[in-house]
């Protein structure tokens, strides 16, 4: 436990609710242009299927206060597009 306390590293923690579920899992991330309401990809289960779900909280922790073990929470993976406008979201409009 020694080598985690001099770790120094701050950690962002999203909730995502996914379909199946009515409790938020926590994944990381280092994307910091997602934000609450935001829909993500993240793997799920054994086998890392992409799912979409929702960024329902965000937070930041040291190694000693996560919401999940650092070497066990999967990261997201991307944002989801967002074409219900018609347009890209990489679009310069």
């Amino acid at each position: 436990m020694r080598e985690y306390e001099n770790d120094k590293t701050i950690y962002t923690y999203c909730g995502v609710l996914l379909p199946f579920s009515s409790r938020p899992y926590s994944f990381r991330t280092e994307d910091k242009t997602i934000k609450i309401g935001d829909t993500v990809i993240v793997p799920v289960g054994e086998n890392e299927k992409e799912m979409k779900g929702q960024v329902v909280s965000i937070g930041q922790y040291s190694r000693l206060g996560v919401p999940y073990p650092v070497e066990k929470a999967k990261m997201i993976i991307r944002k989801a597009e967002d074409n219900s406008n018609g347009k890209s979201q990489n679009a310069d409009n």
